[in-house]
Order: structure tokens, then sequence, then C-alpha cells
């Protein structure tokens, strides 16, 4: 699922291979520091400052657990029902959270097991990437 996205900010590594953007999600209301490969001239081609783009984010180095909380939410964790596992195209195990916004997520610090059913509330923090969906 895409998004759109406005980038505010954007901090390159010294690296040079990656960078963190600060987007805001349009159709939420929602502002995001998302994690982007990337040298800082792609990123910056990727995602302009202050122009509209679509994006896909997920989720990387999850942790999934319960929770007591009955109320969507991004951040600074992101608390929504579990909806299950599925493989991706990589055939990785990605889990899905309906949150405020449709999450995929893998549960890398929580040793790749989920201590919930389907349906179930779940509290995740992790790192958010962002992909551009078009240049």
């Amino acid at each position: 699922m895409s998004h759109r996205v406005v980038a505010r900010a954007l901090v390159p590594c010294d690296c040079g291979n990656d960078g963190l953007i600060r987007v805001d999600l349009l159709d939420h209301g929602v502002s995001l520091d998302c994690y982007c490969l990337g040298s800082e001239e792609q990123i910056s081609r990727a995602f302009p400052l202050e122009q509209e783009r679509r994006a896909r984010l997920t989720l990387w180095h999850g942790e999934v657990l319960p929770t007591e909380a009955r109320e969507r939410a991004l951040g600074p964790h992101i608390t929504g029902v579990y909806l299950g596992a599925r493989l991706n195209s990589d055939g990785d195990v990605e889990y899905l959270i309906d949150s405020v916004i449709p999450v995929k997520t893998d549960n890398e610090l929580g040793d790749f097991q989920i201590p919930a059913a389907e349906g179930d509330w779940v509290q995740c923090r992790g790192q958010w990437v962002i992909d551009p969906c078009e240049y």
C-alpha cells in the first residue's frame, strides 16, 4: 500500500549510503522519521523537500507485544490489531497490524515469535523504512 507523503527534512548518513527523512503522512495527519536507502542525491530526488510523493512504509527490526491499549496509534509505538503473518515476496515472514495505517513488520527483536493471537491488540516498535513508489 502506498501513502501520500511530504518530506520535511533529510539527514544523510556520513557513510553516504542512507539517511533519515522526516515525512508527513498527508492523509493521516502524522509525521514519521524514516530510514531511507540511497545516497543523499538519490533520496533528495525520490523525496524532494516540501513536495508530495507516494511511498511505501514498512517497519524493520520490529518487536510486537500484546497490550492493554485499545486505540490505534503510530507513535512513539504502533498500536493496533494483530492480523497474522504471511510470507513476503522475498520469502521472509512479515506480520500485519491494523493501525492508523496498515503496518507490515518483522519481529526481529522478538525472536520471530508473536506472543499474540490474530485479533489481539498489540504494540510494536521498530524503525520505519520508506521506499518511493515513483521518481
